[in-house]
């Protein structure tokens, strides 16, 4: 080469912090949940985060067009590769949600077993003569049968007691 001006740059997307390098091999792809536009450029530092809320699993991306919003059931804080699901005994019909504080915990009387939810509707109601006072219960084992004298309908958060000269 007869200046520096005939060397040539990483790429969008990449960086290389190494002198004398010989081939394109020393440019480092920007980690998946970053991009960059920038050409030549020196340091990880010049990759941005994709925001809170979106996501991006692919590595060496140049433009923040490629960070997706988070499905509905799921969450992101920022630089995320994938987003995280809304644990079971909890729900989101957000879509582009921040953090874990978006999902709602299944009512107490209800449960769910399953992750990633988007509605309430998920929750599964605990049987009626049995009752649950816990909020995000996972599993329908958190239903307890109602004592002798009491009783409960669908979805109790409690048990009712019978009425006199009833047991």
């Amino acid at each position: 080469a007869t200046s520096e001006a005939t060397c040539s740059n990483c790429g969008a997307g990449k960086y290389s912090g190494a002198t004398g390098a010989t081939s394109d091999a020393t440019c480092s792809d920007c980690d998946a949940g970053k991009y960059s536009g920038a050409t030549g450029a020196t340091s990880e530092a010049t990759c941005s985060e994709c925001i809170a809320g979106k996501h991006s699993g692919i590595s060496g991306a140049i433009s923040a067009f490629i960070c997706s919003e988070c499905d509905a059931g799921k969450y992101s804080g920022a630089a995320a590769a994938a987003c995280s699901d809304c644990i079971a005994g909890k729900y989101s019909g957000a879509t582009g949600a921040t953090s874990e504080a978006t999902c709602s915990e299944c009512i107490a009387g209800k449960h769910s077993g399953i992750s990633g939810a988007i509605s309430a509707f998920i929750c599964s109601e605990c049987d009626a003569g049995k009752y649950s006072g816990a909020t995000g219960a996972t599993s329908e084992v958190t239903c307890s049968h109602c004592n002798a004298g009491k009783y409960s309908g669908a979805a109790a958060a409690a048990c009712s007691e019978c009425s006199a000269g009833k047991y």
